[in-house]
């Protein structure tokens, strides 16, 4: 069974990713949980003034989380650890909106007219750091529409400040906020709003903030979708409902057979096909293969990465949001998409395809305790007959969320990209390692080289790993090995990653590197950076 299940994992790896990854965090819950519960069984008071300021402590965490990621996000960039796929293509396009107005670049390679809203802000402070630092804002106050429905579900200020410090923990919200810029972080913020525009019974605020969802990304069309569904099966919104489910399939049809493939969109000439090809060619086969051959769904999903996946999604919440399988009906798309890919960025939580699960995750969390905490009664029976404790109103609440705190912590420290990770004290994924956030003098020499050799009105040609806004910023900008022949400059460096457009492949990478050395001119060298003039 190891062997069906973990592929080219070896045995050994998949009992040790088993030991840290589950059976220690559910030790560690365990202790924590009865510690928690036999603190709390001390007579409480609950405390005005902390429920008072609350808020002052939510937008203080809040400022917390945006000045520790934001500064990340700023450093990546000018330590050139940012990259051409996504943050270069991104900034490269608004600026291009901004400059020139064509908006054909709101269709380049995904449906995303919703970047044309960044166009404004680069009317203004035209740079990717513009981005990161949106990015980083929309994903810090997506927590103040979680912490209002936290606290109205719960009855309680203190457990929502406790969910929004989980929500900053959790670290499928930190790598969204730290790998590179993408359009799908405001899905985040649309979909927690539009939440809380539901429990608010304000239909027509719901319908608003999702309608932005529709333009973000194709995929995201059917998050959109099912939130509809959600409505009209949890509140019975029937025609509001009815109509973002029904309207919004429609339109995602619409917009992948008819308005990205006459717009030439690079996703359709290999996305479904690369990924989802064993299921069938287009949409329609897909969806006749997964309702005529389930066995085939279950053999994909049974995969040793996948259940991984579904464990650093739900194990670090103690797997209460299963509690609540309603609230994440919204969530169903994103992990259908990502459970049937064969594409490995899917089903990873370091990449961005993981922002509409977000959402519904802390919203089936949140009525997971809910559902949890309604049986309270009956579990304080239990307590005092078997463990000789005495609880108080709410005392089990807060002492699950607390044991969540911990556990999330763990999984903070063991799996994002956080300051306080292995990751970033331990070399083990490199665009996370401390060293990506520091500035160096070989950073700078590249920076100043990139200024001085290379004129902003010609077109140039950079690896994958070598991207700012200088290169970004001009008519014509490409990932090497695009249009070297005919590009004015090439810019390489053979100290990072050798890519060749978004793949790592040492061999082509150095079979290009070496056509560059006879057919163009070096202009600028040092310590493996190279600037290359084509020669006319």
């Amino acid at each position: 069974m190891i062997e069906k299940l973990g592929g080219e994992v070896s045995r050994g790896i998949l009992l040790l990713a088993g030991g840290a990854y589950i059976i220690f965090p559910v030790i560690i819950a365990s202790v924590f949980f009865l510690i928690f519960i036999r603190l709390s069984s001390h007579p409480y008071k609950k405390s005005i003034k902390k429920e008072k300021f609350s808020s002052l402590f939510l937008w203080i965490t809040i400022l917390i989380y945006c000045s520790i990621f934001g500064t990340m996000s700023i450093l990546k960039y000018f330590s050139f650890r940012t990259t051409f796929f996504d943050l270069g293509i991104y900034d490269y396009a608004i600026w291009n909106i901004a400059k020139s107005g064509d908006l054909s670049y709101l269709f380049w390679g995904h449906f995303r007219p919703i970047v044309g809203v960044y166009a404004f802000f680069y009317k203004l402070f035209p740079s990717a750091i513009t981005l990161l630092l949106l990015q980083t804002l929309a994903i810090g106050i997506s927590a103040v529409p979680l912490y209002y429905i936290a606290r109205e579900k719960l009855r309680s200020s203190y457990c929502a400040l406790l969910i929004v410090v989980i929500y900053f923990l959790y670290s499928p919200v930190e790598y969204n906020n730290l790998v590179n810029f993408h359009a799908d972080h405001l899905i985040i913020l649309l979909m927690f709003l539009g939440f809380y525009f539901l429990e608010k019974k304000n239909v027509i605020a719901f319908l608003l903030v999702c309608l932005p969802g529709l333009f973000l990304k194709e995929p995201l069309i059917l998050s959109v979708s099912m939130m509809g569904f959600y409505a009209l099966v949890r509140y019975r919104m029937y025609k509001s409902g009815a109509l973002l489910f029904i309207g919004s399939l429609l339109f995602f049809f619409l917009v992948i057979n008819v308005i990205m493939p006459g717009l030439g969109g690079a996703y359709y000439r290999g996305g479904v096909k690369g990924s989802f090809s064993y299921l069938g060619n287009s949409v329609f086969e897909i969806i006749k293969t997964m309702l005529f051959h389930p066995g085939i769904i279950v053999e994909e999903i049974i995969n040793v990465w996948k259940i991984g996946y579904l464990v650093f999604l739900f194990v670090p919440l103690l797997l209460i949001p299963l509690l609540s399988p309603l609230s994440l009906l919204p969530a169903l798309p994103a992990l259908a998409i990502s459970l049937l890919s064969r594409s490995p960025n899917l089903y990873w939580i370091q990449y961005q395809y993981t922002a509409s699960l977000i959402a519904p995750v802390f919203i089936a969390l949140i009525y997971g305790l809910k559902f949890f905490n309604g049986r309270e009664e009956s579990l304080k029976s239990w307590f005092k007959k078997h463990l000789k404790i005495n609880l108080d109103k709410n005392q089990l609440l807060k002492t699950s969320l607390c044991t969540i705190l911990a556990i999330s912590l763990y999984y903070n420290v063991v799996l994002s990209p956080s300051p306080i990770s292995v990751l970033f004290w331990k070399k083990l994924m490199g665009n996370y390692y401390k060293t990506s956030y520091v500035i160096t003098e070989r950073d700078r020499v590249l920076n100043d080289a990139l200024r001085r050799f290379i004129p902003q009105n010609s077109s140039v040609v950079s690896q994958n790993m070598v991207n700012n806004s200088y290169l970004a910023h001009r008519k014509e900008y490409y990932c090497f090995p695009q249009h070297i022949e005919s590009a004015d400059y090439v810019v390489l460096d053979q100290e990072r990653a050798h890519y060749i457009i978004d793949k790592l492949d040492e061999e082509e990478y150095e079979k290009e590197f070496n056509k560059l050395l006879k057919s163009h001119q070096i202009v600028f060298s040092y310590d493996g950076i190279y600037i290359f003039k084509r020669v006319k």
